[in-house]
């Protein structure tokens, strides 16, 4: 009787491939921001995750006014079996792996509207990395609600069920965010243009009465004329007159 050993590779950052430049080592048959490391994706399910992230890109909003075209939050996915962990604890390697391929190895934004998520099937760890400029959108708080919706789903081993949600979860917290920040911009916009033109229309009609009232006092006295305006005015118009670093979080499951 002949046993097979079946073993899956320990990955280091560095042997992690981008999968914009290297998508034929993510097992991905077009530059994405996917990386199926040891096809533990079947092929549609991975081709349809793909195009989920494509389309973050293109209806979240853009913040890199360096970026021609413009594009909107990316998020990059890398699932694997297995990292090399080394003598760090596993959470601390996750943490390490995840925020080197978001700021030094994939890049996939020009100005860090990015997010990176890793997955370790066999290790049964999922971490995701925040950019600064995310983590100002979307708090640490945020990516541990996004961890624990998704973690019934990697517990029953539907890992693409799973990064699914995660996706859902974070454009959906952009948005809030880009949401809150329109409506606290048009409530400031309304209050100060509220307050101007009350204040506009407040000195109007003060001015008005005070012209009436001295109009008044120039028909009845006329040689005071100069001197109903003159004094009388000028009293009015003197009281008139991060560390910076990545966020995130990560799970067991």
């Amino acid at each position: 009787m002949q046993f097979v050993c079946i073993t899956s590779e320990l990955y280091h950052v560095a042997e992690i491939p981008n999968p914009q430049t290297e998508y034929e080592k993510c097992n991905m048959s077009t530059p994405s921001n996917l990386c199926n490391l040891d096809g533990v994706l079947d092929s549609h399910d991975a081709r349809s995750l793909a195009e989920q992230l494509l389309a973050v890109s293109s209806e979240t909003t853009c913040r890199c006014t360096n970026s021609k075209p413009c594009k909107g939050l990316q998020i990059g996915i890398a699932v694997f079996r297995q990292l090399y962990i080394g003598s760090q604890t596993k959470s601390a390697a996750y943490k390490e792996v995840a925020d080197q391929l978001n700021v030094q190895f994939w890049k996939l934004s020009s100005c860090g509207n990015s997010i990176i998520v890793i997955l370790g099937t066999d290790d049964r760890k999922i971490h995701i990395s925040t950019s600064s400029s995310v983590r100002n959108r979307i708090s640490d708080n945020d990516i541990t609600t996004t961890i624990q919706v998704a973690t019934p789903y990697l517990k029953d081993k539907d890992y693409s069920r799973s990064l699914e949600v995660v996706v859902d979860k974070l454009q959906y917290y952009d948005g809030q965010s880009s949401l809150g920040g329109l409506i606290v911009g048009m409530f400031f916009i309304v209050f100060f243009c509220g307050g101007f033109c009350f204040c506009v229309g407040t000195m109007f009609l003060l001015s008005y009465m005070r012209v009436c009232s001295n109009f008044q006092f120039s028909s009845s006295s006329s040689h005071h004329h100069f001197s109903g305006f003159g004094g009388s005015g000028g009293g009015s118009g003197g009281g008139g007159g991060g560390d910076g670093g990545c966020g995130g979080g990560g799970g067991d499951f």
